[in-house]
């Protein structure tokens, strides 16, 4: 998990419970009751450590001695058998005994094995019931005897200390939902959501959903989460098929607030999409046949939007004295090289581009609004050389596991280059790379400079 998402949490349980013990028969002892009770914890996909405190008492058939035993226990649980109402697992384990008989006490090694079974989770995935049976070795010593194997049957709650924790190992979890899939309890679209609850029962494989079992989507735009590029998108706001704003012209503004949404590529525009100097009948008034205002002539201009006010060339259009693309009026760096490729700014373009304002949800790959403006720029700059190759780079800071923050950072890249693929640049020229906590530009001991670490750059791949 990348950012600020924590280290993994563990499922802590415990497991009170009673035995039966059956002893051995050279103890000549009867069968009794013992308690138990343990803390268990889950290790790996399909095994479970418990450490456990065991007390019981054998009382002899004839006379009254009686073998009074405590000790504890280390036992691995491995889950290799998943049913629709249990699980099964092996049992081994090691650990020591301390027996008091006829006077002595003394301290012995003892082992165990055997098989058990657990209930899925109930009441409201609070408790697990369980029952294993075990063949339990000690060396004894006593009795002349070198060990004596008993045969031990547990009866055991398992119980989270989180309440919100199932107490099924991992395994166990993953396969109940499988088995839902072809159990009585019918799942068509196996999103893990019973038919008998499911308003939507055919949603896609992989697909997440709501309780209802229908396609999340966050933003009630009519595209699901899984497939929408902006998952934030303004409530009411027209959207694209990738779940964007539409800008039908691709000028940086939105069709609802685009008053001239057919505006030629590339051309200038104000805050309402129209080039600065559209509709101003006044000034085309005062200048007959030369609709714009700069002094050229209609029928010899070939600029005919010129804003207001600025110099332009004999052909009417403003002036680019370094000849980069960009006008004076909007170039910052005015001595740009004529073979350099310079962004919408007219500067020249940095191998390396951290993409500042770029940002996501906490956790996640959805792109916030307040990455639009960069991505808009960047998508300009990308279409204006068409054979400029890119790779987009996701990182992360060293919050969390490595595997997910890489996974997490390389999904991010993928929504910057599917947002800029809708604006019109080539599929072609893009490459993402999830590269994780690799490569940090600042500190990851501070908040501030882990926000810096979880960033998107642009490298380019191309001269």
């Amino acid at each position: 998990m990348e950012g600020q998402a924590g280290a993994a949490k563990i499922d802590w349980y415990v497991t009170p419970g009673l035995s039966l013990v059956i002893p051995d028969a050279n103890r000549k002892a009867d069968s009794s009751l013992g308690f138990q009770i343990g803390i268990g914890m889950p290790a790996k996909e399909s095994i479970n450590l418990e450490f456990t405190a065991v007390s019981d008492t054998l009382p002899q058939g004839i006379g009254s001695l009686e073998f009074k035993q405590q000790g504890w226990l280390l036992d691995g649980l491995y889950f290799f058998k998943n049913q629709p109402k249990y699980s099964a697992y092996g049992i081994v384990g090691a650990g020591a005994l301390q027996t008091k008989f006829s006077g002595e006490k003394r301290y012995r090694s003892t082992f165990n094995a055997g098989i058990g079974a657990m209930s899925k989770t109930f009441w409201n995935d609070r408790l697990s019931v369980r029952t294993d049976l075990r063949y339990r070795i000690d060396e004894s010593n006593l009795l002349k005897q070198n060990r004596f194997g008993d045969w031990v049957v547990n009866f055991a709650l398992s119980v989270p200390l989180d309440r919100k924790s199932a107490m099924t190992s991992s395994r166990s979890r993953q396969d109940a939902v499988k088995s839902d899939k072809t159990t009585a309890v019918k799942d068509r679209d196996g999103d893990g959501i019973s038919d008998a609850h499911d308003a939507c029962q055919s949603t896609p494989a992989g697909e997440p959903v709501d309780a209802k079992g229908c396609t999340q989507d966050s933003d009630k735009d009519g595209v699901s989460d899984a497939s929408d590029a902006c998952p934030s998108t303004p409530s009411g706001e027209p959207v694209n098929e990738s779940g964007c704003p539409r800008d039908t012209d691709n000028d940086g503004v939105f069709d609802s607030k685009d008053i001239c949404p057919d505006t030629e590529f590339d051309t200038p525009v104000n805050e309402t999409g129209c080039p600065p100097n559209v509709a101003q009948d006044s000034k085309a008034s005062r200048h007959e046949g030369d609709s714009d205002g700069d002094g050229i002539a209609d029928a010899s201009d070939a600029c005919l939007a010129t804003p207001a006010g600025v110099t332009v060339n004999a052909s009417g259009c403003e002036l680019d004295q370094d000849g980069d693309g960009v006008v004076d009026r909007l170039d910052k760096c005015p001595a740009s090289k004529k073979e350099e490729k310079v962004d919408t700014a007219g500067c020249k373009i940095a191998k390396v581009i951290v993409l500042k304002g770029v940002t996501f949800d906490t956790g996640s790959d959805r792109l916030l609004p307040a990455s639009i403006v960069t991505l808009e720029s960047v998508s300009q700059t990308l279409r204006r050389y068409p054979d400029m190759v890119v790779e987009i780079a996701g990182y992360s800071d060293n919050s969390g596991r490595k595997g997910e923050n890489k996974a997490l950072s390389k999904k991010r890249a993928d929504a910057v280059a599917r947002y800029l693929i809708i604006k019109g640049v080539l599929a072609a020229n893009l490459i993402t790379r999830g590269y994780g906590k690799e490569n940090p530009i600042a500190s990851n001991k501070t908040p501030q400079g882990r926000t810096l670490n979880r960033r998107v750059e642009l490298h380019i791949l191309t001269e």
